[in-house]
């Protein structure tokens, strides 16, 4: 459920009350009303202006409250502007004293985008809308494939571009360190090469191209054997090692709230798996054990892929 600033003005006269009862909240300058903060490097909190106009603090605290009383969670988790610290600080501070932070309290900061003509502003008239974004993440996408001269029906290259163009605008968000502030560039995010969404679709549908040309039957002989009968060769260790990690790379993602984490894992196993799919024949590999290892990792490429995409909320495609 979404709660808008306004959903909390009505509670502002008892939130204010307690506070002054419990001798928390004081009065500030010109009959302002604050809470004065313990650490020496925060100002204090102001919930009331001396004009008797609340604040945004002081609707964010009344917040801390509801989420108490509503959710009875164990983790309430913020994400911020990274440039509102100050305040997050001061809230939470004040939040403690009033005994309303019973449950752990997870700030989760990031970077402000902007476009290469400069920062959005709502007073400058510059901002940019989520809807137009999307839309012409879309127009790009199509073009893009339009210029592969793609022989997709006309209704799955539109369907391609919807994925590709939302898809890339999700991945340069989250691909991205939350603490550092970056510019939205829509050349780098629609490439093929790198780090993008449209680079690990291509390397999905890469794996699932090459399972299509795959005798079913020989998904299902003995691969046990392989690796005492033959050696691996270094692709072959390098791409095993990255499938390895996959449950590691999700957990630090999430342990850090840092997303970006699990879409570096997700790019560098794109990348594994180029230099095997260049390096090595599966279809045609050395001995039908080797065969049956290599459309195994191809099947788990796929797969983790896939899952780790949809992770982040960007569907694959089935071709390109």
């Amino acid at each position: 459920m979404i709660h808008g600033e306004g959903y909390y003005e009505d509670n502002m006269p008892t939130i204010l009350a307690e506070g002054i009862k419990k001798g928390i909240i004081v009065k500030g300058e010109k009959g302002s009303l604050i809470i004065p903060m313990d650490d020496p490097n925060l100002p204090p909190c102001i919930l009331q202006k001396s004009d008797g106009a609340t604040t945004y603090a002081s609707r964010d605290i009344a917040r801390i409250r509801d989420w108490k009383e509503t959710y009875h969670a164990d983790i309430g988790v913020v994400l911020c502007d990274i440039a509102q610290q100050l305040h997050h600080d001061q809230i939470n501070e004040a939040a403690d004293k009033l005994g309303w932070n019973t449950q752990e309290s997870v700030r989760v900061h990031f970077g402000r985008m902007s476009f290469p003509e400069g920062s959005m502003s709502t007073r400058k008239g510059t901002v940019v809308f989520l809807e137009d974004v999307l839309d012409e993440g879309e127009k790009r996408a199509y073009t893009k494939i339009e210029e592969h001269k793609s022989e997709l029906p006309e209704a799955e290259k539109k369907e391609l571009a919807r994925k590709m163009g939302i898809g890339a605008i999700k991945y340069n968000i989250l691909s991205q360190n939350r603490f550092k502030n970056y510019t939205f560039v829509w050349d780098q995010m629609l490439s093929f090469e790198g780090n993008s969404a449209p680079y690990l679709q291509y390397a999905y549908t890469r794996t699932q191209s090459v399972l299509r040309k795959a005798d079913p039957s020989s998904a299902t002989a003995d691969s046990g054997q392989t690796a005492q009968s033959s050696p691996l060769q270094q692709e072959e260790k390098s791409l095993i090692k990255k499938l390895l990690r996959y449950e590691e790379a999700i957990a630090n993602s999430l342990l850090q709230y840092k997303p970006n984490l699990l879409c570096s894992y997700l790019f560098e196993l794109a990348q594994d798996f180029s230099h095997f799919y260049n390096n090595l024949s599966i279809l045609e590999a050395e001995t039908p054990e080797k065969k049956t290892l290599r459309l195994s990792l191809v099947n788990a490429t796929g797969y983790i892929l896939k899952h780790g995409l949809e992770i982040l909320g960007i569907e694959v495609p089935s071709s390109m």
